[in-house]
């Protein structure tokens, strides 16, 4: 079964999240940290008789391995989906005419092939609903750029939509359309009512059920609206839940354009490392990851140290041969943060970065745990929150617990002032822990929230080029902004998690692995670290047994869709929507 029919049976017990699905096993794990055993027991129970069954009683597994659970909104939503793709088959004009394709093209002469083709195919398509899978480092965002040129002289409005705020502003600088996340355009839709406009979905492989749902009833809405999703199946999926993206690739592979010729591995062992984790990803290979790892080691690439100290002070040597051609990545926020200090305090000493230091600052999320995060229990007195989404207040502030109250509420104030009650069924707050770094000119920074007043985003990077009065002076590479020692949305930037890495690339890349941090490393993880690599990928581990056993593990993600697509008749483009009970029960 799927994750979400646990939410709604037991929802008053877990206080779950209603945006992620959970696996039986995940929940159990979960639920032994949040309730006492007698109501994890009864919370079993009912779970235990809500299982999917047929006419003839016999329970569904979807395929999975472990039972699931999902809700028949969940069901509906996800159906939903499929027959609107379907339904959005040859139903528009094309964007462009074969002569406006060719006088666009003829510019870029050294785009590839497969660059070409999706250009193509996203001008000349009639398709409401069109999906390209791209590879890491194929030229996506070169291909979008050409693509936004060719159709310049035209009414159509490009809108570019990311997953997160740092991809949107690289996605608008080196493409040149409008872009912004798909959270704040949901939120207020931007479309033209006057010409045609073409949606742009990056890293699609990261939007979940919820939010593919609502981008396609509002192409459906608008009869001028084109969608195109852009992402890669193998590298990060959705937080939340389903994996539709993958679903309907691997669904209508026909109609499906791919971007596998990389541009990025500027070396024959980046290549060779890059198409062994491909080709485990895609179950070419199962031996995979074993050979990319081999090729590793043939070329003097793999650390081994039992001894931590050791190991993190070799790592630290080699960051230290090129610091401004390097990008260290980490599976866990400890590693990062002790690492980064490692970095900051080894640059002060060789005089790479000014030895004149000063304290800034800065906020450190916590880590929440996977079922609970609605417990008004989670949160104590004193405690700091990031404010993301709340009712009434301003988003991306700090607050303070002042207490909590019943299951779901807790109450805060910011700047001593103001006193605000968070509702943590509809409103979205994480815990964050103040701490302060040094930092000195020449120090490399990363931002860690959105600030549309300094034009950065959280993700984004800079140089610090002066400090005076206070005041710190910051170079992003596109401009020169200013903040506070107060500001607290910063961190050292030498370092950063492999889900951070993604969308970013470097020259040498030192990928650290703790066997301690067994869980928190994935295939799709090793596949989004190591690719950040253009030339040299380094690997420093304890373990590399483990480093393999973790690397060759899928996070496996949980869908209705494989369901849906057995209930339409594709031949008739109808759905059998009463079959739907036999797979859920209304609660």
């Amino acid at each position: 079964m799927n994750d979400a029919q646990l939410r709604d049976i037991a929802a008053n017990e877990t206080r779950m999240d209603k945006d992620l699905n959970y696996s039986s096993e995940q929940l159990f794990t979960e639920w032994s940290k949040q309730l006492s055993p007698e109501h994890m027991k009864l919370s079993i129970e009912k779970a235990a008789h809500a299982q999917y069954s047929t006419d003839n009683g016999h329970k569904r597994s979807f395929g999975y391995r472990y039972e699931a659970f999902t809700s028949l909104g969940m069901l509906e939503r996800e159906k939903e989906v499929v027959v609107s793709v379907q339904d959005g088959f040859g139903i528009q004009k094309e964007l462009a005419d074969e002569l406006m394709i060719n006088q666009g093209l003829v510019k870029h002469q050294y785009l590839s092939n497969d660059q070409v083709n999706v250009i193509d195919m996203i001008l000349k398509s009639t398709d409401r609903f069109n999906f390209v899978q791209g590879d890491a480092g194929t030229g996506k965002t070169t291909s979008m750029k050409v693509l936004h040129e060719t159709l310049s002289p035209t009414d159509v409005q490009i809108i570019g939509l990311t997953y997160t705020g740092k991809a949107a502003l690289e996605l608008k600088q080196k493409a040149g359309f409008d872009s912004q996340t798909l959270h704040s355009f949901l939120k207020r839709p931007g479309i033209s009512k006057d010409g045609r406009t073409l949606l742009i979905v990056d890293e699609a492989s990261m939007v979940n059920s919820f939010q593919m749902s609502d981008i396609v009833d509002l192409a459906k809405a608008n009869e001028n609206v084109k969608v195109v999703f852009i992402g890669d199946w193998k590298q990060l999926q959705a937080i939340g839940a389903g994996k539709m993206f993958a679903e309907l690739v691997d669904k209508y592979e026909d109609k499906i354009v791919e971007l596998s010729e990389t541009h990025r591995f500027q070396t024959t062992v980046m290549k060779t490392v890059s198409d062994n984790i491909k080709a485990y990803k895609e179950g070419i290979n199962k031996n995979g990851i074993l050979m990319a790892m081999a090729e590793l080691e043939k070329d003097s690439s793999i650390v081994i140290d039992e001894n931590s100290f050791k190991l993190i002070d070799c790592l630290i040597n080699n960051f230290m041969d090129s610091p401004d051609d390097g990008l260290i990545v980490c599976t866990s926020n400890a590693d990062k943060d002790h690492i980064n200090r490692l970095c900051s305090m080894a640059l002060i000493e060789s005089g790479e970065v000014s030895q004149e230091t000063v304290s800034v600052k800065s906020y450190k999320e916590k880590d929440v745990p996977l079922v609970g995060q609605q417990f008004s229990s989670q949160y104590r007195p004193g405690q700091k929150v990031f404010i993301e989404q709340a009712h009434g207040l301003t988003p991306h502030q700090i607050g303070t617990v002042e207490k909590s109250s019943e299951f779901y509420s807790v109450h805060i104030t910011i700047d001593g002032a103001i006193s605000h009650t968070i509702n943590l069924q509809k409103d979205k707050i994480r815990p964050v822990e103040e701490r302060e770094i040094d930092i000195s000119e020449g120090s490399k920074i990363v931002f860690t929230r959105n600030d549309y007043r300094l034009g950065v985003r959280n993700g984004s990077t800079g140089k610090v080029v002066g400090i005076n009065d206070g005041q710190i002076e910051i170079d992003t590479g596109y401009e020169q902004v200013k903040i506070n020692q107060d500001y607290g949305f910063i961190d050292l930037g030498y370092a950063v998690t492999a889900y951070k890495s993604q969308g970013m690339d470097a020259k040498n890349v030192l990928f650290y692995y703790s066997s301690e941090n067994h869980s928190m490393l994935n295939s799709e993880l090793f596949y989004v670290a190591c690719s950040r690599a253009t030339h040299n990928l380094k690997v420093f581990t304890d373990d590399k047994e483990k480093l393999i056993n973790a690397a060759s593990t899928d996070k496996n993600k949980y869908s209705t869709a494989e369901k849906a697509f057995s209930e339409i008749d594709f031949e008739a483009n109808t759905v059998s929507k009463d079959k739907t009970k036999d797979y859920c029960i209304e609660l």
